[in-house]
This record gives structure tokens, sequence and C-alpha cells, in this order.
């Protein structure tokens, strides 16, 4: 069976919440970069959900494909519910998504060693194997056709006229509505199921030409 999923992330807490020694750090090795313009703590906001040792996962959606028919489940709330849930659900499937291998399977992985539990399927835990030994979909490589040039989703979606997820939330700004006062969880589920209707859209058309 096919899965097809997405996660979204959100930083643990605020820059200044953070202790004084995981602060120092932060700045030290992500922040060369940082605009002028931008104060540590809102380029903090901007930048920490990409890094799993910074950021919890707020949902993940899932989208299971059996032959025509997909079931769609998203996971909210307490993260290592959402952990356990997850992993639950992943037994004996393929796994797909838009650039999977370098974000999201590590991503987790890493969230679940920080929370402490107890193992990492191996569905998702890539570590050893070989580039060929991945059993998973990753959408992004396939657009790549073995070059190396990438895209974002977005772009893709746009070339492929395939309408991406618009709206009051977008990837580049969802750490900001975590800490706002108008934080809806059930506005980030919509988006993350949008997000993973997009990438299945993508594979579908992609999959005609190739397979």
């Amino acid at each position: 069976m096919l899965l097809f999923f997405d996660i979204e992330t959100a930083p643990v807490v605020q820059l200044n919440e953070m202790p004084l020694e995981l602060r120092e750090l932060w700045k030290e090795r992500y922040c060369k970069d940082m605009p002028q313009s931008e104060t540590h703590s809102s380029y903090f906001r901007k930048r920490a959900g990409l890094y799993a040792e910074f950021s919890k996962i707020l949902c993940i959606s899932l989208w299971y494909i059996v032959g025509t028919e997909i079931k769609i489940k998203t996971l909210m709330w307490a993260e290592l519910d959402i952990l356990k849930s997850f992993f639950k659900a992943i037994e004996w499937n393929t796994l797909a998504w838009y650039n999977i291998k370098r974000f999201d399977m590590p991503f987790i992985c890493k969230r679940a060693v920080i929370r402490w539990m107890d193992s990492v399927p191996k569905e998702i835990n890539n570590h050893w194997k070989k580039p060929w030994e991945l059993e998973c979909v990753d959408v992004m490589e396939i657009w790549k056709f073995g070059g190396w040039m990438t895209a974002s989703l977005g772009v893709v979606c746009e070339v492929l006229d395939i309408q991406s997820p618009k709206g009051e939330i977008q990837w580049n700004n969802i750490w900001e509505f975590y800490f706002s006062k108008e934080f809806d969880i059930e506005k980030v589920k919509n988006y993350c199921e949008a997000d993973v209707e997009a990438t299945i859209k993508i594979y579908d058309k992609l999959k005609k030409v190739l397979l």
C-alpha cells in the first residue's frame, strides 16, 4: 500500500525561553547568514522549524492509496502520541512524499530519539541503508529526472498547473502563526492535508509519463 504523508513543525519554545547554552549554540551555528534586518528571535521563529533539534511536530497527515480509493487521517496535538500513532500506521506500507528522504524521514527519527522512544520502525529508519535500499517514493527525486537541480513543491505545482496550498498559512510563516494569538491547529491540519493532496496529483501526473 502506498502511504503519502506530510509533517508540519514549529519551534518547541521561543528563543528567549531556551537554555542559555543551547541558545548560544543556535546563534553560533545557524545565524551566520541572518539578514541585518532580522532579530535573533524573529529569525529563530522562521528557521528553527527546519531543525529537529529545536522544533517539534505539530501534525502528520496520512493519505492511504488503496487502488483508486484514498483514506485520509491526520494526527495532531501531543508530539509523543503523534509519533506512536504514526509508527503504527506506517507498518508494511511504502512511504511517499516530496523530499521525504532529506527532510521528513530524518526529522521524525530525530524527534523519536529526542522523545526517548524505544525504537524507530525500519520503514522510516534509513540509517546504514544504501540509496537503492530506501523503500520509499520521493516525488522530488522523480521530478529531478536523475539531475541535480531541485524545485520547491510550489514551483512544480505551478508549472504543472496543479493547485498548490494557498491561504493564511504557508510553509514560511507557519512558525509565526504557531506563536500568535490566532493559532488554530485545525488550520494547520487543513494546510498539511492540502499539501499532501497536491503532491499526490504531481505523482499521478509523473506516473502517467514514467511508469
